[in-house]
């Protein structure tokens, strides 16, 4: 992981815990996701943050991770 993404995730990650109200991500913009980032989109959407525009290639990953990821 390079220090731009962890920057990245850690912002996003601020921002969600200042929201008070539900929270929905659009990944529209989205072209490239290692497994990390696979994994924290997955604990969002755990959590009931809404994943908008998520591109099919990401569904697969993404469930991986949640089956991983669940309590």
């Amino acid at each position: 992981m390079w220090t731009g993404e962890i920057e990245c995730v850690n912002t996003i990650k601020e921002l969600i815990e200042e929201e008070t109200t539900k929270l929905a991500l659009d990944l529209s913009e989205v072209t490239l996701a290692n497994r990390n980032a696979a994994t924290f989109l997955a604990v969002c959407e755990l959590k009931g943050i809404e994943l908008r525009n998520c591109p099919l290639c990401f569904v697969d990953g993404l469930t991986k991770e949640q089956a991983r990821n669940a309590p």
